[in-house]
Protein backbone atom coordinates (compact mmCIF):
# COMPACT_ATOMS: atom_id res chain seq x y z
CA UNK A 1 0.00 0.00 0.00
CA UNK A 2 1.29 3.34 -0.81
CA UNK A 3 1.19 4.32 2.98
CA UNK A 4 3.33 1.42 3.91
CA UNK A 5 6.03 1.79 0.86
CA UNK A 6 8.91 2.41 3.37
CA UNK A 7 10.23 5.06 1.10
CA UNK A 8 11.93 8.23 3.07
CA UNK A 9 10.49 10.63 0.06
CA UNK A 10 7.26 13.07 0.99
CA UNK A 11 4.28 11.86 -0.76
CA UNK A 12 1.46 13.25 -2.18
CA UNK A 13 -1.35 11.19 -3.03
CA UNK A 14 -4.63 12.72 -4.60
CA UNK A 15 -7.47 10.24 -4.28
CA UNK A 16 -10.28 11.88 -7.26
CA UNK A 17 -13.29 11.86 -8.25
CA UNK A 18 -16.95 12.41 -8.47
CA UNK A 19 -18.88 13.73 -5.35
CA UNK A 20 -20.38 11.13 -2.69
CA UNK A 21 -18.41 8.54 -4.73
CA UNK A 22 -16.60 7.46 -1.32
CA UNK A 23 -12.94 9.32 -1.65
CA UNK A 24 -13.59 10.56 2.27
CA UNK A 25 -14.55 7.06 3.08
CA UNK A 26 -11.18 5.65 1.71
CA UNK A 27 -9.37 8.04 2.95
CA UNK A 28 -10.53 7.77 6.60
CA UNK A 29 -9.94 3.89 6.12
CA UNK A 30 -5.82 4.52 4.93
CA UNK A 31 -5.54 7.00 7.92
CA UNK A 32 -6.85 4.79 10.57
CA UNK A 33 -4.98 2.55 9.91
CA UNK A 34 -1.71 3.94 9.18
CA UNK A 35 -1.48 6.72 11.91
CA UNK A 36 -0.06 5.27 14.42
CA UNK A 37 2.90 4.66 12.77
CA UNK A 38 4.01 8.23 12.47
CA UNK A 39 5.54 10.35 15.08
CA UNK A 40 2.11 12.88 14.79
CA UNK A 41 -1.01 12.89 12.37
CA UNK A 42 -3.87 15.18 11.24
CA UNK A 43 -6.90 14.89 9.22
CA UNK A 44 -8.58 18.04 8.03
CA UNK A 45 -12.32 17.55 7.11
CA UNK A 46 -14.56 19.00 5.23
CA UNK A 47 -12.12 22.14 3.71
CA UNK A 48 -14.61 23.28 0.93
CA UNK A 49 -17.15 23.92 2.78
CA UNK A 50 -14.48 25.30 5.87
CA UNK A 51 -13.01 27.32 3.86
CA UNK A 52 -16.08 29.21 2.61
CA UNK A 53 -16.64 30.31 6.66
CA UNK A 54 -14.93 33.30 8.08
CA UNK A 55 -11.59 32.86 9.27
CA UNK A 56 -11.87 29.71 7.15
CA UNK A 57 -8.16 29.08 6.33
CA UNK A 58 -7.44 30.18 9.80
CA UNK A 59 -9.36 27.82 11.86
CA UNK A 60 -7.88 24.94 9.28
CA UNK A 61 -4.18 26.04 9.82
CA UNK A 62 -5.08 26.40 13.71
CA UNK A 63 -6.67 22.45 13.66
CA UNK A 64 -3.71 21.24 11.74
CA UNK A 65 -0.84 22.84 13.96
CA UNK A 66 -3.37 21.81 17.16
CA UNK A 67 -3.04 18.08 15.89
CA UNK A 68 0.72 18.02 15.18
CA UNK A 69 1.58 19.43 18.75
CA UNK A 70 -0.90 17.50 20.34
CA UNK A 71 -2.90 20.14 21.15
CA UNK A 72 -0.05 22.84 22.16
CA UNK A 73 -0.50 25.16 19.13
CA UNK A 74 -0.22 29.01 19.19
CA UNK A 75 -2.19 31.95 18.41
CA UNK A 76 -2.10 32.33 14.75
CA UNK A 77 -3.63 35.63 13.64
CA UNK A 78 -3.70 35.51 9.55
CA UNK A 79 -2.94 32.75 7.36
CA UNK A 80 1.00 33.89 6.48
CA UNK A 81 1.63 33.33 9.76
CA UNK A 82 -0.41 30.49 9.41
CA UNK A 83 1.82 28.96 7.08
CA UNK A 84 4.96 30.04 8.65
CA UNK A 85 4.17 27.97 12.23
CA UNK A 86 3.13 25.16 10.24
CA UNK A 87 6.35 25.44 8.16
CA UNK A 88 8.41 24.61 11.14
CA UNK A 89 6.00 22.45 12.45
CA UNK A 90 5.85 19.81 9.88
CA UNK A 91 9.83 19.77 9.57
CA UNK A 92 10.83 17.24 12.15
CA UNK A 93 8.05 14.73 12.69
CA UNK A 94 7.55 11.97 9.93
CA UNK A 95 3.46 12.88 9.37
CA UNK A 96 0.57 11.53 7.55
CA UNK A 97 -1.86 14.51 6.91
CA UNK A 98 -5.07 14.50 5.04
CA UNK A 99 -6.66 17.25 3.54
CA UNK A 100 -10.56 15.85 2.63
CA UNK A 101 -12.50 17.68 -0.17
CA UNK A 102 -10.12 20.55 -1.30
CA UNK A 103 -11.73 22.09 -4.60
CA UNK A 104 -8.97 25.17 -4.94
CA UNK A 105 -4.89 24.85 -4.92
CA UNK A 106 -5.30 27.89 -3.04
CA UNK A 107 -6.72 25.59 -0.31
CA UNK A 108 -3.73 23.54 -0.24
CA UNK A 109 -0.92 26.22 -0.40
CA UNK A 110 -2.83 28.17 2.28
CA UNK A 111 -2.16 24.95 4.39
CA UNK A 112 0.53 23.19 3.43
CA UNK A 113 2.37 24.81 0.90
CA UNK A 114 5.24 22.93 -1.01
CA UNK A 115 6.10 19.50 0.14
CA UNK A 116 9.63 20.27 0.34
CA UNK A 117 8.87 21.78 4.08
CA UNK A 118 8.21 17.97 5.35
CA UNK A 119 10.06 15.64 7.36
CA UNK A 120 11.29 12.78 4.78
CA UNK A 121 8.68 9.83 4.83
CA UNK A 122 5.84 11.75 5.29
CA UNK A 123 2.70 11.75 3.48
CA UNK A 124 0.01 13.53 2.07
CA UNK A 125 -3.84 12.92 1.38
CA UNK A 126 -5.89 15.12 -0.60
CA UNK A 127 -9.61 13.82 -2.11
CA UNK A 128 -10.71 16.17 -4.68
CA UNK A 129 -13.38 15.89 -7.08
CA UNK A 130 -10.88 17.49 -9.49
CA UNK A 131 -8.52 15.37 -11.51
CA UNK A 132 -5.86 17.99 -12.56
CA UNK A 133 -6.12 20.18 -9.46
CA UNK A 134 -2.56 19.51 -8.49
CA UNK A 135 -0.94 19.06 -12.00
CA UNK A 136 0.97 22.16 -11.05
CA UNK A 137 3.21 20.08 -8.94
CA UNK A 138 5.04 16.63 -9.49
CA UNK A 139 5.55 13.60 -8.73
CA UNK A 140 1.83 13.10 -7.02
CA UNK A 141 0.36 9.95 -7.38
CA UNK A 142 -3.23 9.66 -8.90
CA UNK A 143 -6.01 6.93 -7.25
CA UNK A 144 -9.22 7.43 -9.33
CA UNK A 145 -12.43 5.99 -7.39
CA UNK A 146 -14.54 4.56 -9.89
CA UNK A 147 -18.24 4.20 -10.48
CA UNK A 148 -20.03 1.02 -8.84
CA UNK A 149 -21.72 -0.98 -11.38
CA UNK A 150 -25.31 -2.24 -10.86
CA UNK A 151 -24.22 -5.25 -8.72
CA UNK A 152 -21.85 -3.12 -6.65
CA UNK A 153 -24.60 -0.51 -6.28
CA UNK A 154 -27.24 -3.34 -5.14
CA UNK A 155 -24.83 -4.88 -3.09
CA UNK A 156 -24.09 -1.70 -0.64
CA UNK A 157 -27.41 -0.79 -1.04
CA UNK A 158 -28.06 -4.03 0.82
CA UNK A 159 -25.87 -4.03 3.24
CA UNK A 160 -27.10 -0.85 4.43
CA UNK A 161 -31.09 -1.47 3.61
CA UNK A 162 -30.62 -5.98 4.94
CA UNK A 163 -27.01 -6.15 6.61
CA UNK A 164 -26.24 -8.75 4.03
CA UNK A 165 -24.73 -8.38 0.73
CA UNK A 166 -27.99 -8.71 -1.42
CA UNK A 167 -31.49 -8.03 -0.64
CA UNK A 168 -34.38 -10.78 1.77
CA UNK A 169 -36.42 -12.54 -0.12
CA UNK A 170 -39.84 -10.28 -1.63
CA UNK A 171 -37.41 -7.25 -1.39
CA UNK A 172 -35.57 -8.04 -4.80
CA UNK A 173 -38.09 -6.06 -7.78
CA UNK A 174 -38.12 -3.29 -4.64
CA UNK A 175 -34.04 -2.59 -4.05
CA UNK A 176 -33.88 -2.13 -7.47
CA UNK A 177 -36.19 1.22 -8.09
CA UNK A 178 -34.42 2.04 -5.00
CA UNK A 179 -31.06 1.16 -6.39
CA UNK A 180 -31.87 3.33 -9.64
CA UNK A 181 -32.86 6.16 -7.74
CA UNK A 182 -29.28 6.63 -6.15
CA UNK A 183 -27.63 6.37 -9.13
CA UNK A 184 -23.80 5.27 -8.77
CA UNK A 185 -23.58 7.57 -5.71
CA UNK A 186 -22.59 5.43 -2.43
CA UNK A 187 -23.61 8.15 -0.21
CA UNK A 188 -26.99 8.33 -1.43
CA UNK A 189 -27.14 4.26 -1.57
CA UNK A 190 -26.22 4.35 2.19
CA UNK A 191 -28.77 7.09 3.30
CA UNK A 192 -31.89 5.55 1.55
CA UNK A 193 -30.97 1.57 2.48
CA UNK A 194 -30.49 3.12 5.82
CA UNK A 195 -34.04 4.61 6.02
CA UNK A 196 -35.76 2.03 4.54
CA UNK A 197 -34.13 -0.87 6.68
CA UNK A 198 -36.45 -3.46 9.14
CA UNK A 199 -39.60 -1.68 6.85
CA UNK A 200 -42.34 -3.94 5.65
CA UNK A 201 -42.90 -4.12 1.94
CA UNK A 202 -46.01 -1.57 2.07
CA UNK A 203 -43.31 0.91 3.74
CA UNK A 204 -41.27 0.54 0.61
CA UNK A 205 -44.27 0.94 -2.04
CA UNK A 206 -45.13 3.96 -0.15
CA UNK A 207 -41.76 5.70 -0.03
CA UNK A 208 -40.34 4.63 -3.43
CA UNK A 209 -43.76 6.25 -4.85
CA UNK A 210 -43.29 9.61 -2.52
CA UNK A 211 -39.63 9.59 -4.24
CA UNK A 212 -41.02 9.78 -7.46
CA UNK A 213 -42.96 13.18 -6.65
CA UNK A 214 -41.13 14.31 -3.16
CA UNK A 215 -36.95 13.75 -3.90
CA UNK A 216 -35.75 12.73 -0.22
CA UNK A 217 -34.07 15.74 1.12
CA UNK A 218 -30.72 13.90 2.49
CA UNK A 219 -30.61 12.52 -1.34
CA UNK A 220 -31.17 16.04 -2.67
CA UNK A 221 -28.12 17.21 -0.92
CA UNK A 222 -26.13 14.32 -1.66
CA UNK A 223 -26.80 14.75 -5.60
CA UNK A 224 -26.56 18.60 -5.38
CA UNK A 225 -22.67 18.03 -4.56
CA UNK A 226 -20.80 18.29 -7.65
CA UNK A 227 -23.47 20.89 -8.92
CA UNK A 228 -22.09 22.96 -5.86
CA UNK A 229 -18.78 22.04 -6.39
CA UNK A 230 -18.73 23.93 -10.28
CA UNK A 231 -15.97 27.15 -10.24
CA UNK A 232 -18.90 29.58 -11.26
CA UNK A 233 -22.47 30.69 -12.59
CA UNK A 234 -21.27 29.98 -16.25
CA UNK A 235 -20.24 26.47 -15.60
CA UNK A 236 -23.45 26.03 -13.14
CA UNK A 237 -25.28 27.45 -16.40
CA UNK A 238 -23.95 25.05 -19.32
CA UNK A 239 -24.28 22.04 -16.31
CA UNK A 240 -28.44 23.40 -16.33
CA UNK A 241 -28.87 23.43 -20.13
CA UNK A 242 -27.49 19.69 -20.32
CA UNK A 243 -29.10 18.63 -17.51
CA UNK A 244 -32.75 20.14 -18.97
CA UNK A 245 -32.43 18.44 -22.18
CA UNK A 246 -30.83 14.93 -21.44
CA UNK A 247 -33.45 14.19 -17.97
CA UNK A 248 -33.67 10.01 -18.25
CA UNK A 249 -30.69 9.85 -20.86
CA UNK A 250 -27.50 7.97 -20.43
CA UNK A 251 -24.75 10.04 -18.88
CA UNK A 252 -22.66 9.63 -22.03
CA UNK A 253 -25.10 11.26 -24.12
CA UNK A 254 -25.29 14.26 -23.48
CA UNK A 255 -21.41 15.84 -23.49
CA UNK A 256 -21.35 14.19 -26.83
CA UNK A 257 -24.90 15.99 -28.38
CA UNK A 258 -25.21 19.10 -27.11
CA UNK A 259 -22.35 20.91 -28.98
CA UNK A 260 -23.90 24.26 -30.15
CA UNK A 261 -23.89 26.40 -26.97
CA UNK A 262 -23.34 30.06 -27.42
CA UNK A 263 -22.03 32.44 -24.77
CA UNK A 264 -22.35 36.42 -24.91
CA UNK A 265 -23.06 36.28 -28.78
CA UNK A 266 -26.44 35.65 -29.68
CA UNK A 267 -26.16 34.00 -32.96
CA UNK A 268 -24.83 30.73 -34.07
CA UNK A 269 -24.16 29.29 -37.57
CA UNK A 270 -24.77 25.48 -37.64
CA UNK A 271 -23.58 23.03 -40.59
CA UNK A 272 -24.93 19.54 -39.57
CA UNK A 273 -22.67 16.57 -41.57
CA UNK A 274 -24.97 15.17 -44.19
CA UNK A 275 -26.06 11.20 -43.73
CA UNK A 276 -28.52 10.02 -46.07
CA UNK A 277 -29.72 7.43 -43.83
CA UNK A 278 -30.67 10.51 -41.11
CA UNK A 279 -33.45 13.07 -40.94
CA UNK A 280 -33.00 16.23 -39.06
CA UNK A 281 -36.58 16.73 -37.21
CA UNK A 282 -36.64 19.72 -35.20
CA UNK A 283 -34.60 21.46 -32.25
CA UNK A 284 -34.02 21.92 -28.64
CA UNK A 285 -33.44 25.27 -27.61
CA UNK A 286 -32.79 26.57 -24.05
CA UNK A 287 -31.99 30.45 -23.31
CA UNK A 288 -30.84 31.87 -20.35
CA UNK A 289 -32.14 35.38 -19.69
CA UNK A 290 -32.25 37.46 -16.94
CA UNK A 291 -33.92 41.11 -16.05
CA UNK A 292 -31.84 44.18 -18.11
CA UNK A 293 -30.66 46.54 -15.43
CA UNK A 294 -32.10 49.65 -16.67
CA UNK A 295 -35.61 47.28 -17.82
CA UNK A 296 -38.84 48.39 -15.75
CA UNK A 297 -41.34 45.20 -14.78
CA UNK A 298 -43.14 46.14 -18.11
CA UNK A 299 -44.81 42.86 -19.05
CA UNK A 300 -44.73 44.03 -22.83
CA UNK A 301 -41.36 42.72 -22.97
CA UNK A 302 -42.41 38.85 -23.85
CA UNK A 303 -43.77 40.25 -27.11
CA UNK A 304 -39.81 41.33 -28.05
CA UNK A 305 -38.33 37.68 -26.74
CA UNK A 306 -38.12 35.47 -29.82
CA UNK A 307 -35.49 33.08 -31.47
CA UNK A 308 -34.95 33.69 -35.27
CA UNK A 309 -33.83 30.51 -37.60
CA UNK A 310 -32.96 30.74 -41.08
CA UNK A 311 -31.82 28.32 -43.70
CA UNK A 312 -29.37 30.20 -44.96
CA UNK A 313 -28.83 27.69 -47.79
CA UNK A 314 -32.44 27.41 -48.86
CA UNK A 315 -33.50 30.96 -48.13
CA UNK A 316 -35.74 30.21 -45.25
CA UNK A 317 -36.57 31.67 -42.28
CA UNK A 318 -38.92 31.12 -38.84
CA UNK A 319 -39.11 33.32 -36.28
CA UNK A 320 -40.44 31.55 -32.87
CA UNK A 321 -41.60 33.24 -29.75
CA UNK A 322 -43.41 32.14 -26.74
CA UNK A 323 -46.99 33.03 -25.76
CA UNK A 324 -46.56 33.32 -22.25
CA UNK A 325 -43.81 34.22 -20.43
CA UNK A 326 -42.09 34.55 -16.98
CA UNK A 327 -40.42 37.80 -16.13
CA UNK A 328 -37.42 37.75 -13.81
CA UNK A 329 -37.03 39.50 -10.93
CA UNK A 330 -33.80 41.70 -10.15
CA UNK A 331 -30.28 39.60 -9.80
CA UNK A 332 -32.00 36.43 -10.79
CA UNK A 333 -31.61 34.54 -14.14
CA UNK A 334 -34.65 32.04 -16.16
CA UNK A 335 -34.36 29.67 -19.21
CA UNK A 336 -36.75 29.18 -21.52
CA UNK A 337 -37.18 25.79 -22.91
CA UNK A 338 -38.73 24.87 -26.30
CA UNK A 339 -38.80 22.13 -28.56
CA UNK A 340 -39.76 22.75 -32.64
CA UNK A 341 -40.50 20.43 -35.25
CA UNK A 342 -39.12 20.42 -39.03
CA UNK A 343 -41.20 19.82 -42.09
CA UNK A 344 -39.50 17.17 -44.38
CA UNK A 345 -37.40 19.12 -46.48
CA UNK A 346 -37.24 22.52 -44.45
CA UNK A 347 -32.98 21.32 -42.96
CA UNK A 348 -31.05 18.69 -44.62
CA UNK A 349 -27.68 17.45 -43.58
CA UNK A 350 -25.23 19.87 -45.20
CA UNK A 351 -27.03 23.15 -45.53
CA UNK A 352 -26.43 25.86 -42.68
CA UNK A 353 -28.70 27.07 -40.34
CA UNK A 354 -28.15 30.13 -38.86
CA UNK A 355 -30.09 30.82 -35.36
CA UNK A 356 -30.01 34.09 -33.37
CA UNK A 357 -32.32 35.35 -30.34
CA UNK A 358 -33.46 38.99 -29.79
CA UNK A 359 -34.88 40.19 -26.22
CA UNK A 360 -36.15 42.72 -24.75
CA UNK A 361 -35.13 41.37 -21.70
CA UNK A 362 -31.05 40.61 -21.77
CA UNK A 363 -30.58 37.05 -23.30
CA UNK A 364 -27.04 36.13 -22.05
CA UNK A 365 -26.43 32.58 -23.10
CA UNK A 366 -28.21 29.61 -25.00
CA UNK A 367 -27.94 26.45 -26.76
CA UNK A 368 -29.14 24.33 -29.28
CA UNK A 369 -29.21 20.73 -30.06
CA UNK A 370 -30.27 19.35 -32.89
CA UNK A 371 -33.37 16.33 -32.91
CA UNK A 372 -32.98 13.50 -35.44
CA UNK A 373 -35.00 10.13 -36.69
CA UNK A 374 -32.99 7.61 -38.74
CA UNK A 375 -34.25 5.53 -41.88
CA UNK A 376 -34.28 1.79 -40.87
CA UNK A 377 -34.27 0.14 -44.72
CA UNK A 378 -37.30 -1.61 -45.25
CA UNK A 379 -39.15 -0.45 -41.93
CA UNK A 380 -39.53 3.50 -42.79
CA UNK A 381 -38.80 6.13 -40.14
CA UNK A 382 -38.08 5.11 -37.08
CA UNK A 383 -36.08 6.28 -33.33
CA UNK A 384 -32.39 6.56 -33.71
CA UNK A 385 -32.11 6.32 -29.67
CA UNK A 386 -28.72 7.89 -29.42
CA UNK A 387 -30.06 10.80 -31.60
CA UNK A 388 -33.68 11.51 -30.81
CA UNK A 389 -33.83 13.84 -27.63
CA UNK A 390 -36.95 15.98 -26.75
CA UNK A 391 -37.33 18.22 -24.17
CA UNK A 392 -39.56 15.70 -21.01
CA UNK A 393 -42.43 17.96 -20.31
CA UNK A 394 -45.70 18.16 -22.68
CA UNK A 395 -46.01 21.80 -23.37
CA UNK A 396 -43.81 23.33 -25.62
CA UNK A 397 -42.47 26.31 -23.29
CA UNK A 398 -41.26 25.59 -20.12
CA UNK A 399 -40.31 28.50 -17.91
CA UNK A 400 -38.91 28.84 -14.20
CA UNK A 401 -41.76 28.76 -11.74
CA UNK A 402 -44.06 26.08 -14.24
CA UNK A 403 -45.94 29.15 -15.70
CA UNK A 404 -47.46 27.49 -18.67
CA UNK A 405 -47.51 28.43 -22.47
CA UNK A 406 -46.88 27.65 -25.87
CA UNK A 407 -45.12 28.66 -28.80
CA UNK A 408 -46.13 30.89 -32.51
CA UNK A 409 -44.14 30.26 -35.37
CA UNK A 410 -44.28 32.14 -38.75
CA UNK A 411 -42.41 31.18 -41.72
CA UNK A 412 -41.32 33.21 -44.60
CA UNK A 413 -39.28 33.21 -47.08
CA UNK A 414 -36.03 34.99 -47.48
Amino acid sequence: MWLEDGSNAVGVAVIYGMGGIGKTTIAKAAYNRNFGRFQGSSFLADIREAAEQPYGFVRLQRKLLSDIQKGKAKKIDNIDEGIIKIKHAVCNKRLPIVLDDVNDLDQFNAILGMREWFYPGSKIIITTRHEHLLKAHEGCTMFEVEELNEYESLELFSWHAFGQPQPIEGYMELSRPAVEHCGVIPLALQVLGSSLSGKEVDVWHSALQKLCEIPNVKIQKILRISYDSLRDDHDKNIFLHIAYFFIGKEKDTGTERMRYISIGNLVLSIVEPANPNVKIRGLNACVLYARRPDHKGDERVASEHFVKVSNETKGRMWTYSPVAMALPRENQDMLWLSHWIFGDDELEGGEELRISVKSGLWAKEFAIQLVHEEENKGKGVGSHGEDIVTLPWNQNVVKAGDVPGSVSASKSEM
